[in-house]
Protein backbone atom coordinates (compact mmCIF):
# COMPACT_ATOMS: atom_id res chain seq x y z
CA UNK A 1 0.00 0.00 0.00
CA UNK A 2 1.64 3.32 -0.82
CA UNK A 3 2.57 5.83 2.17
CA UNK A 4 -0.20 8.19 2.92
CA UNK A 5 -2.98 6.33 1.13
CA UNK A 6 -4.78 4.74 4.74
CA UNK A 7 -7.20 7.36 5.99
CA UNK A 8 -6.44 7.69 9.90
CA UNK A 9 -9.80 7.95 11.00
CA UNK A 10 -10.11 4.22 9.11
CA UNK A 11 -7.79 2.61 11.66
CA UNK A 12 -9.05 4.36 14.49
CA UNK A 13 -13.33 3.91 13.68
CA UNK A 14 -11.83 -0.10 13.41
CA UNK A 15 -10.33 0.09 16.94
CA UNK A 16 -12.87 2.44 18.48
CA UNK A 17 -15.06 -0.95 18.23
CA UNK A 18 -13.07 -2.66 21.16
CA UNK A 19 -13.16 0.41 23.03
CA UNK A 20 -17.05 0.31 22.71
CA UNK A 21 -16.64 -3.44 23.42
CA UNK A 22 -14.58 -2.97 26.38
CA UNK A 23 -17.10 -0.16 27.79
CA UNK A 24 -20.43 -1.89 27.55
CA UNK A 25 -20.81 -0.08 25.07
CA UNK A 26 -23.96 -0.65 22.13
CA UNK A 27 -21.82 -1.34 18.43
CA UNK A 28 -20.50 1.85 17.20
CA UNK A 29 -21.37 4.57 19.93
CA UNK A 30 -17.93 6.00 19.51
CA UNK A 31 -18.15 6.44 15.86
CA UNK A 32 -21.87 7.94 16.38
CA UNK A 33 -20.06 10.19 19.08
CA UNK A 34 -17.50 11.14 16.79
CA UNK A 35 -20.07 11.90 13.85
CA UNK A 36 -22.11 13.91 16.76
CA UNK A 37 -19.36 16.25 18.01
CA UNK A 38 -17.63 17.16 14.68
CA UNK A 39 -21.19 18.25 13.60
CA UNK A 40 -21.02 20.47 16.51
CA UNK A 41 -17.41 21.64 16.19
CA UNK A 42 -18.45 22.93 12.30
CA UNK A 43 -21.14 24.85 14.23
CA UNK A 44 -18.75 26.58 16.46
CA UNK A 45 -15.32 26.33 14.34
CA UNK A 46 -12.81 26.02 11.09
CA UNK A 47 -12.18 22.60 9.17
CA UNK A 48 -9.08 22.26 11.43
CA UNK A 49 -10.81 22.21 14.66
CA UNK A 50 -13.63 19.89 13.06
CA UNK A 51 -11.03 17.49 11.95
CA UNK A 52 -9.32 17.26 15.51
CA UNK A 53 -12.82 16.64 16.70
CA UNK A 54 -13.13 13.51 14.80
CA UNK A 55 -10.17 11.81 15.50
CA UNK A 56 -10.00 12.72 18.97
CA UNK A 57 -13.81 11.52 19.54
CA UNK A 58 -12.11 8.20 18.48
CA UNK A 59 -9.79 8.08 21.06
CA UNK A 60 -11.87 9.05 23.84
CA UNK A 61 -11.93 5.62 25.23
CA UNK A 62 -8.04 4.84 24.71
CA UNK A 63 -7.01 4.48 28.08
CA UNK A 64 -10.51 2.34 29.74
CA UNK A 65 -8.83 -0.59 30.43
CA UNK A 66 -6.18 1.52 32.35
CA UNK A 67 -8.04 0.71 35.84
CA UNK A 68 -9.82 -2.32 34.62
CA UNK A 69 -8.05 -5.00 37.31
CA UNK A 70 -9.01 -2.25 39.91
CA UNK A 71 -12.06 -1.94 38.74
CA UNK A 72 -12.74 -5.61 38.36
CA UNK A 73 -11.56 -6.50 42.02
CA UNK A 74 -12.39 -3.90 43.76
CA UNK A 75 -15.78 -2.25 42.29
CA UNK A 76 -17.65 -4.45 40.35
CA UNK A 77 -17.68 -8.20 41.58
CA UNK A 78 -14.95 -8.82 38.95
CA UNK A 79 -17.08 -7.51 36.20
CA UNK A 80 -15.20 -4.64 35.25
CA UNK A 81 -16.85 -3.61 31.70
CA UNK A 82 -20.43 -4.20 33.79
CA UNK A 83 -18.94 -1.39 35.69
CA UNK A 84 -18.21 1.30 33.04
CA UNK A 85 -21.94 0.52 31.17
CA UNK A 86 -22.92 1.84 34.48
CA UNK A 87 -20.96 4.35 35.88
CA UNK A 88 -20.82 6.02 32.18
CA UNK A 89 -24.44 7.14 32.83
CA UNK A 90 -23.76 8.90 36.86
CA UNK A 91 -22.96 12.26 36.87
CA UNK A 92 -20.94 12.80 39.68
CA UNK A 93 -22.24 16.68 40.06
CA UNK A 94 -25.59 15.17 41.06
CA UNK A 95 -24.41 13.00 44.10
CA UNK A 96 -27.78 11.75 45.07
CA UNK A 97 -28.38 10.01 41.32
CA UNK A 98 -25.44 9.25 41.77
CA UNK A 99 -25.74 7.10 43.84
CA UNK A 100 -29.51 5.77 43.04
CA UNK A 101 -27.37 4.23 40.12
CA UNK A 102 -24.70 2.52 41.71
CA UNK A 103 -27.09 1.41 44.36
CA UNK A 104 -29.76 0.02 41.50
CA UNK A 105 -27.33 -1.29 38.72
CA UNK A 106 -24.04 -2.09 39.92
CA UNK A 107 -22.81 -5.48 39.86
CA UNK A 108 -26.09 -6.69 38.81
CA UNK A 109 -25.28 -10.00 37.57
CA UNK A 110 -23.22 -10.83 40.89
CA UNK A 111 -24.70 -12.55 43.95
CA UNK A 112 -26.66 -10.52 47.20
CA UNK A 113 -23.24 -10.22 48.82
CA UNK A 114 -20.88 -9.41 46.07
CA UNK A 115 -23.05 -6.53 44.95
CA UNK A 116 -23.58 -5.55 48.43
CA UNK A 117 -20.16 -5.19 49.00
CA UNK A 118 -19.08 -3.85 45.67
CA UNK A 119 -21.59 -0.86 46.43
CA UNK A 120 -20.04 -0.60 49.35
CA UNK A 121 -16.57 -0.06 48.23
CA UNK A 122 -17.60 2.22 45.41
CA UNK A 123 -19.44 4.40 47.54
CA UNK A 124 -17.67 3.98 50.72
CA UNK A 125 -14.19 4.98 48.43
CA UNK A 126 -16.23 8.33 46.92
CA UNK A 127 -13.71 11.17 45.63
CA UNK A 128 -9.93 8.96 46.01
CA UNK A 129 -11.76 6.03 43.64
CA UNK A 130 -13.27 8.63 41.42
CA UNK A 131 -9.05 10.27 41.50
CA UNK A 132 -7.27 6.64 41.20
CA UNK A 133 -9.77 5.73 38.03
CA UNK A 134 -9.14 9.27 36.33
CA UNK A 135 -5.31 9.23 37.00
CA UNK A 136 -5.31 5.71 35.59
CA UNK A 137 -6.90 6.05 32.41
CA UNK A 138 -5.67 9.44 31.64
CA UNK A 139 -1.94 8.07 32.13
CA UNK A 140 -3.41 4.74 30.04
CA UNK A 141 -4.80 6.89 27.22
CA UNK A 142 -2.10 9.63 27.09
CA UNK A 143 0.50 7.00 26.89
CA UNK A 144 -0.60 4.74 24.25
CA UNK A 145 -1.99 8.05 22.15
CA UNK A 146 1.66 9.12 22.06
CA UNK A 147 2.08 5.97 19.78
CA UNK A 148 -0.54 7.38 17.13
CA UNK A 149 0.06 10.39 14.48
CA UNK A 150 -2.94 12.62 15.88
CA UNK A 151 -2.33 16.12 16.52
CA UNK A 152 -1.90 17.75 19.72
CA UNK A 153 -5.16 19.10 20.01
CA UNK A 154 -7.00 15.79 19.53
CA UNK A 155 -4.31 14.06 22.13
CA UNK A 156 -5.81 16.45 24.35
CA UNK A 157 -8.76 14.69 24.92
CA UNK A 158 -6.84 12.10 26.53
CA UNK A 159 -5.67 14.63 29.65
CA UNK A 160 -9.15 16.18 29.09
CA UNK A 161 -11.36 13.42 29.06
CA UNK A 162 -12.63 13.40 32.78
CA UNK A 163 -12.44 17.03 33.34
CA UNK A 164 -15.58 19.12 33.91
CA UNK A 165 -16.91 21.96 33.42
CA UNK A 166 -17.09 23.19 36.76
CA UNK A 167 -13.82 21.80 37.70
CA UNK A 168 -14.56 18.83 40.30
CA UNK A 169 -12.94 16.74 37.37
CA UNK A 170 -10.02 15.18 37.23
CA UNK A 171 -7.21 13.61 37.20
CA UNK A 172 -5.59 17.72 37.15
CA UNK A 173 -9.26 19.49 38.27
CA UNK A 174 -9.26 22.06 35.28
CA UNK A 175 -12.53 23.70 34.36
CA UNK A 176 -14.11 26.01 31.95
CA UNK A 177 -11.91 27.28 29.19
CA UNK A 178 -8.99 25.51 30.66
CA UNK A 179 -10.27 22.46 29.26
CA UNK A 180 -9.54 22.41 25.61
CA UNK A 181 -12.14 23.07 23.56
CA UNK A 182 -11.80 20.02 21.40
CA UNK A 183 -12.25 18.23 24.75
CA UNK A 184 -15.59 19.73 25.67
CA UNK A 185 -16.92 18.80 21.90
CA UNK A 186 -16.03 15.57 22.25
CA UNK A 187 -17.96 15.21 25.79
CA UNK A 188 -21.09 16.67 24.33
CA UNK A 189 -21.08 14.13 21.50
CA UNK A 190 -19.98 11.05 23.46
CA UNK A 191 -22.84 12.42 25.97
CA UNK A 192 -25.74 12.60 23.64
CA UNK A 193 -24.68 9.17 22.02
CA UNK A 194 -24.88 7.60 24.57
CA UNK A 195 -27.71 8.45 26.24
CA UNK A 196 -29.43 8.62 22.79
CA UNK A 197 -28.67 5.11 22.41
CA UNK A 198 -29.76 3.91 25.46
CA UNK A 199 -32.82 6.55 26.22
CA UNK A 200 -33.87 7.54 22.79
CA UNK A 201 -33.85 11.21 21.94
CA UNK A 202 -35.50 13.09 24.18
CA UNK A 203 -33.28 10.83 27.16
CA UNK A 204 -30.29 12.67 25.33
CA UNK A 205 -31.41 16.16 25.42
CA UNK A 206 -32.81 15.78 28.89
CA UNK A 207 -29.40 15.00 29.79
CA UNK A 208 -27.40 17.15 27.81
CA UNK A 209 -29.66 20.00 29.77
CA UNK A 210 -28.63 18.30 33.02
CA UNK A 211 -25.25 18.02 32.74
CA UNK A 212 -24.82 21.80 31.42
CA UNK A 213 -22.46 23.87 33.70
CA UNK A 214 -21.50 21.12 35.82
CA UNK A 215 -19.91 17.95 33.40
CA UNK A 216 -20.16 19.83 29.91
CA UNK A 217 -19.56 23.58 28.58
CA UNK A 218 -23.04 25.34 28.62
CA UNK A 219 -22.80 27.58 25.45
CA UNK A 220 -21.75 24.58 23.60
CA UNK A 221 -24.76 22.26 25.16
CA UNK A 222 -27.01 25.28 23.97
CA UNK A 223 -25.68 25.07 20.48
CA UNK A 224 -25.47 21.31 20.35
CA UNK A 225 -29.84 21.66 21.66
CA UNK A 226 -30.41 23.89 19.09
CA UNK A 227 -30.96 21.67 16.30
CA UNK A 228 -30.74 18.41 18.05
CA UNK A 229 -33.05 16.86 15.72
CA UNK A 230 -31.18 17.67 12.80
CA UNK A 231 -27.79 16.56 14.39
CA UNK A 232 -29.83 12.33 15.42
CA UNK A 233 -31.02 12.42 12.08
CA UNK A 234 -27.59 12.41 10.95
CA UNK A 235 -26.26 9.04 12.96
CA UNK A 236 -29.73 7.51 12.39
CA UNK A 237 -30.46 7.80 9.50
CA UNK A 238 -30.20 4.03 7.39
CA UNK A 239 -29.47 4.79 4.03
CA UNK A 240 -25.35 5.48 4.99
CA UNK A 241 -23.72 3.35 7.31
CA UNK A 242 -22.26 4.74 10.31
CA UNK A 243 -18.77 4.23 8.42
CA UNK A 244 -19.61 6.59 5.68
CA UNK A 245 -20.96 9.27 7.84
CA UNK A 246 -17.91 8.88 9.83
CA UNK A 247 -15.56 9.60 6.64
CA UNK A 248 -17.89 11.86 5.46
CA UNK A 249 -17.42 14.20 8.72
CA UNK A 250 -13.44 14.64 8.67
CA UNK A 251 -12.95 17.85 6.33
CA UNK A 252 -10.44 17.58 3.32
CA UNK A 253 -7.74 17.26 3.62
CA UNK A 254 -8.10 13.95 5.41
CA UNK A 255 -5.52 12.60 8.06
CA UNK A 256 -3.23 9.88 6.80
CA UNK A 257 -0.50 7.40 7.97
CA UNK A 258 1.74 5.41 6.28
CA UNK A 259 1.35 1.70 5.99
CA UNK A 260 4.15 1.71 8.67
CA UNK A 261 2.51 3.64 10.87
CA UNK A 262 -0.95 1.05 11.01
CA UNK A 263 2.23 -0.76 13.10
CA UNK A 264 2.62 2.07 15.65
CA UNK A 265 -1.90 1.52 15.68
CA UNK A 266 -1.45 -2.12 16.60
CA UNK A 267 1.01 -1.69 18.92
CA UNK A 268 -1.26 0.83 21.23
CA UNK A 269 -4.07 -1.08 20.97
CA UNK A 270 -1.88 -4.58 21.66
CA UNK A 271 -1.27 -2.55 25.12
CA UNK A 272 -4.68 -0.91 25.45
CA UNK A 273 -5.97 -4.81 25.50
CA UNK A 274 -2.92 -6.26 27.67
CA UNK A 275 -3.92 -3.96 30.46
CA UNK A 276 -6.77 -5.74 30.66
CA UNK A 277 -5.25 -8.19 32.91
CA UNK A 278 -2.37 -7.86 35.23
CA UNK A 279 -1.35 -11.39 33.98
CA UNK A 280 -1.27 -10.14 30.50
CA UNK A 281 1.67 -7.80 30.41
CA UNK A 282 3.50 -7.35 27.62
CA UNK A 283 1.53 -10.62 26.44
CA UNK A 284 0.85 -9.61 22.61
CA UNK A 285 3.87 -7.85 21.71
CA UNK A 286 5.76 -10.94 22.81
CA UNK A 287 3.93 -12.73 20.73
CA UNK A 288 4.13 -11.02 17.90
CA UNK A 289 7.76 -10.92 17.97
CA UNK A 290 7.76 -14.39 18.38
CA UNK A 291 5.63 -14.80 15.36
CA UNK A 292 7.51 -12.67 13.34
CA UNK A 293 11.07 -14.51 14.13
CA UNK A 294 9.47 -17.88 13.30
CA UNK A 295 8.52 -16.43 10.00
CA UNK A 296 11.73 -14.90 9.47
CA UNK A 297 12.97 -19.14 10.08
CA UNK A 298 10.79 -19.96 7.81
CA UNK A 299 12.30 -17.62 4.80
CA UNK A 300 8.47 -15.93 4.42
CA UNK A 301 8.37 -12.46 2.39
CA UNK A 302 8.02 -9.09 3.99
CA UNK A 303 4.19 -9.08 3.60
CA UNK A 304 3.48 -12.05 5.20
CA UNK A 305 5.65 -11.00 8.16
CA UNK A 306 3.83 -7.88 8.39
CA UNK A 307 0.62 -9.20 8.65
CA UNK A 308 1.93 -12.06 11.38
CA UNK A 309 3.21 -9.19 13.52
CA UNK A 310 -0.02 -7.20 13.59
CA UNK A 311 -1.86 -10.30 13.71
CA UNK A 312 -0.11 -10.99 16.89
CA UNK A 313 -0.49 -7.37 18.40
CA UNK A 314 -4.23 -7.36 17.84
CA UNK A 315 -5.16 -11.28 18.11
CA UNK A 316 -6.59 -10.86 21.74
CA UNK A 317 -7.94 -7.58 21.33
CA UNK A 318 -11.49 -9.27 21.59
CA UNK A 319 -10.53 -9.95 25.12
CA UNK A 320 -11.33 -6.55 26.57
CA UNK A 321 -15.23 -7.09 25.77
CA UNK A 322 -14.87 -9.95 28.40
CA UNK A 323 -14.73 -9.22 32.40
CA UNK A 324 -11.80 -9.19 34.26
CA UNK A 325 -12.51 -11.25 36.80
CA UNK A 326 -12.84 -14.35 34.44
CA UNK A 327 -9.77 -13.73 32.83
CA UNK A 328 -7.99 -13.94 36.29
CA UNK A 329 -9.74 -16.53 37.99
CA UNK A 330 -7.27 -19.06 39.65
CA UNK A 331 -9.27 -22.19 39.22
CA UNK A 332 -10.65 -24.12 36.29
CA UNK A 333 -13.40 -22.30 34.22
CA UNK A 334 -17.29 -23.49 34.17
CA UNK A 335 -18.83 -23.91 30.77
CA UNK A 336 -20.10 -20.54 30.59
CA UNK A 337 -16.76 -19.47 31.91
CA UNK A 338 -15.28 -21.13 28.84
CA UNK A 339 -18.27 -19.70 26.28
CA UNK A 340 -17.18 -16.28 28.12
CA UNK A 341 -13.78 -16.83 26.89
CA UNK A 342 -13.87 -17.96 23.90
CA UNK A 343 -16.29 -15.09 22.38
CA UNK A 344 -13.30 -13.33 22.81
CA UNK A 345 -11.66 -14.69 19.19
CA UNK A 346 -15.32 -13.94 17.75
CA UNK A 347 -15.00 -10.54 18.98
CA UNK A 348 -11.79 -10.35 17.55
CA UNK A 349 -12.58 -11.45 14.16
CA UNK A 350 -15.58 -8.75 14.17
CA UNK A 351 -13.41 -6.19 15.23
CA UNK A 352 -10.77 -6.46 12.94
CA UNK A 353 -13.03 -7.37 10.21
CA UNK A 354 -15.01 -4.04 10.39
CA UNK A 355 -12.51 -2.61 7.19
CA UNK A 356 -11.05 -4.46 4.45
CA UNK A 357 -8.31 -2.39 5.30
CA UNK A 358 -6.48 -5.00 7.46
CA UNK A 359 -7.03 -7.79 5.02
CA UNK A 360 -5.75 -10.76 5.66
CA UNK A 361 -5.01 -9.94 9.74
CA UNK A 362 -8.22 -10.07 10.89
CA UNK A 363 -7.88 -14.25 9.39
CA UNK A 364 -4.91 -14.52 10.91
CA UNK A 365 -5.65 -13.51 14.21
CA UNK A 366 -9.22 -14.80 14.80
CA UNK A 367 -7.32 -17.85 14.15
CA UNK A 368 -4.72 -17.89 16.82
CA UNK A 369 -6.55 -20.10 19.43
CA UNK A 370 -7.15 -22.63 16.47
CA UNK A 371 -5.88 -26.04 16.47
CA UNK A 372 -5.02 -28.25 13.75
CA UNK A 373 -7.25 -31.31 15.07
CA UNK A 374 -10.17 -28.95 15.17
CA UNK A 375 -10.10 -28.75 19.21
CA UNK A 376 -9.89 -25.07 19.05
CA UNK A 377 -12.04 -21.97 19.58
CA UNK A 378 -13.73 -20.21 17.30
CA UNK A 379 -14.49 -21.76 14.38
CA UNK A 380 -12.64 -25.39 15.05
CA UNK A 381 -10.79 -25.20 12.22
CA UNK A 382 -7.54 -23.15 10.61
CA UNK A 383 -8.55 -21.35 7.41
CA UNK A 384 -6.41 -22.74 4.40
CA UNK A 385 -5.71 -19.08 2.97
CA UNK A 386 -3.82 -17.99 6.18
CA UNK A 387 -2.79 -21.57 6.91
CA UNK A 388 0.67 -21.24 7.13
CA UNK A 389 1.17 -17.47 9.28
CA UNK A 390 -2.00 -18.94 11.27
CA UNK A 391 -0.47 -22.04 12.34
CA UNK A 392 3.06 -19.54 13.77
CA UNK A 393 0.73 -17.14 14.99
CA UNK A 394 -1.32 -20.10 17.14
CA UNK A 395 1.89 -21.95 18.37
CA UNK A 396 3.76 -18.68 19.52
CA UNK A 397 0.48 -17.72 21.30
CA UNK A 398 0.92 -21.24 23.28
CA UNK A 399 4.59 -20.63 23.97
CA UNK A 400 4.34 -17.13 25.45
CA UNK A 401 1.22 -18.21 27.27
CA UNK A 402 3.35 -21.10 28.96
CA UNK A 403 6.25 -19.28 30.16
CA UNK A 404 4.06 -16.91 31.87
CA UNK A 405 2.74 -16.88 35.40
CA UNK A 406 -1.20 -17.43 35.11
CA UNK A 407 -3.57 -17.22 37.73
CA UNK A 408 -4.35 -20.81 37.81
CA UNK A 409 -0.32 -21.78 37.88
CA UNK A 410 2.84 -20.29 37.50
CA UNK A 411 5.56 -20.09 34.37
CA UNK A 412 6.85 -23.19 32.93
CA UNK A 413 10.91 -23.35 32.52
CA UNK A 414 11.37 -23.12 29.01
CA UNK A 415 12.45 -26.58 28.34
CA UNK A 416 9.42 -27.18 29.81
CA UNK A 417 7.52 -25.54 27.54
CA UNK A 418 9.90 -27.25 24.59
CA UNK A 419 8.55 -30.48 25.66
CA UNK A 420 5.02 -29.46 25.74
CA UNK A 421 4.95 -27.53 22.12
CA UNK A 422 6.62 -30.90 20.88
CA UNK A 423 3.55 -32.97 22.41
CA UNK A 424 1.31 -30.62 20.48
CA UNK A 425 2.84 -31.29 17.13
CA UNK A 426 2.89 -35.24 18.03
CA UNK A 427 -0.56 -34.56 19.23
CA UNK A 428 -1.52 -32.86 15.98
CA UNK A 429 -2.80 -29.89 18.30
CA UNK A 430 0.35 -27.84 16.72
CA UNK A 431 1.85 -27.76 13.34
CA UNK A 432 4.85 -29.36 13.62
CA UNK A 433 6.50 -26.64 11.23
CA UNK A 434 5.02 -23.77 12.90
CA UNK A 435 6.63 -25.81 16.29
CA UNK A 436 10.17 -26.04 14.95
CA UNK A 437 9.92 -22.61 13.45
CA UNK A 438 8.67 -20.97 17.03
CA UNK A 439 11.62 -23.16 19.15
CA UNK A 440 14.26 -21.76 16.65
CA UNK A 441 13.24 -18.11 16.92
CA UNK A 442 13.34 -18.18 21.09
CA UNK A 443 16.69 -19.56 21.19
CA UNK A 444 18.46 -16.57 22.26
CA UNK A 445 17.28 -14.72 25.12
CA UNK A 446 17.24 -11.04 24.89
CA UNK A 447 20.02 -9.39 27.36
CA UNK A 448 18.78 -7.02 29.78
CA UNK A 449 19.65 -3.19 29.41
CA UNK A 450 23.21 -2.18 30.94
CA UNK A 451 21.41 1.53 32.15
CA UNK A 452 17.96 1.60 33.43
CA UNK A 453 15.79 4.49 32.02
CA UNK A 454 14.46 7.76 33.98
CA UNK A 455 17.41 7.16 36.47
CA UNK A 456 15.77 3.95 38.29
CA UNK A 457 17.98 1.99 40.39
CA UNK A 458 18.20 -1.55 40.76
CA UNK A 459 15.64 -1.39 43.46
CA UNK A 460 13.00 0.76 41.98
CA UNK A 461 12.91 -1.53 38.88
CA UNK A 462 12.06 -4.35 40.88
CA UNK A 463 9.45 -2.71 42.33
CA UNK A 464 8.06 -1.64 38.97
CA UNK A 465 8.41 -4.76 37.96
CA UNK A 466 6.14 -6.30 40.49
CA UNK A 467 3.77 -3.64 40.26
CA UNK A 468 3.66 -3.86 36.73
CA UNK A 469 2.27 -7.56 37.71
CA UNK A 470 -0.68 -6.17 39.92
CA UNK A 471 1.34 -6.84 43.25
CA UNK A 472 -0.41 -4.62 46.07
CA UNK A 473 2.83 -3.08 48.45
CA UNK A 474 2.29 -5.48 51.05
CA UNK A 475 3.11 -8.58 48.23
CA UNK A 476 5.92 -6.60 46.99
CA UNK A 477 7.26 -6.32 50.74
CA UNK A 478 6.57 -9.86 51.17
CA UNK A 479 8.58 -10.34 48.00
CA UNK A 480 11.50 -8.12 48.15
CA UNK A 481 12.30 -8.78 52.27
CA UNK A 482 11.34 -5.14 52.97
CA UNK A 483 8.51 -2.86 54.62
CA UNK A 484 5.28 -1.73 52.85
CA UNK A 485 6.37 1.70 53.93
CA UNK A 486 9.51 1.26 52.42
CA UNK A 487 7.71 0.29 49.32
CA UNK A 488 4.97 2.96 48.96
CA UNK A 489 8.46 5.03 49.02
CA UNK A 490 9.80 3.38 45.89
CA UNK A 491 6.72 3.43 44.33
CA UNK A 492 6.31 7.08 44.49
CA UNK A 493 9.95 7.54 43.61
CA UNK A 494 9.12 5.25 40.56
CA UNK A 495 5.69 7.39 39.44
CA UNK A 496 8.20 10.76 39.62
CA UNK A 497 10.98 9.27 37.82
CA UNK A 498 9.06 8.48 35.07
CA UNK A 499 6.18 10.82 35.15
CA UNK A 500 3.12 8.69 36.11
CA UNK A 501 0.29 9.05 38.30
CA UNK A 502 -0.93 5.47 38.47
CA UNK A 503 0.02 1.74 38.22
CA UNK A 504 -1.41 1.95 34.64
CA UNK A 505 0.93 4.32 33.76
CA UNK A 506 4.02 2.64 35.30
CA UNK A 507 2.88 -0.52 33.75
CA UNK A 508 3.04 0.93 30.23
CA UNK A 509 6.43 2.65 31.01
CA UNK A 510 7.48 -1.32 32.11
CA UNK A 511 6.27 -2.18 28.84
CA UNK A 512 7.83 0.52 26.70
CA UNK A 513 11.08 0.04 28.32
CA UNK A 514 11.13 -4.01 27.68
CA UNK A 515 11.45 -4.01 31.31
CA UNK A 516 8.34 -6.79 32.49
CA UNK A 517 10.52 -10.44 32.27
Amino acid sequence: MAPGHIRLVEVLGTLSLACDAADGFAHDTTMRSAVLAAGLAGDVGDDRLVGDVVVGALLRHIGCTGFAVEEAHRFGAGDDVGLRSVMAEVDFGRPDAAAHVVRERLAAGATAPQRAAAVEALLGDGPLAAARHDAAQCDAAERLASLLPVSAPAAAVASDAFERWDGHGGPEGRGGDEISLVARIVEIGYVAELFRGRQGRGGAEAELRARAGGQLDPALVGVFLDTAPERFDAVTDPSCSVWERLCDAEPAPHARISDAQVDDAALAFARFSDLKSMWLTGHSEQVAEVSVGAAEELGLDVGVRTAVRRAGLLHDIGRVGVPTGIWDLARELSRHERDRVRFHAWETERILSSTPLLGSVAQVAAAAHEREDGSGYHRGRVPEEVAVPAQLLATADVWCALVADRPHRPAVTPAAARDELAAAAERGELDRRAVDAVLAAVEQDALPPRRWPAGLSDREVEVLGLLARGSADKQIAADLGITAKTVAHHVQHVYDKIGVRSRAGATLFAVEHRMVP
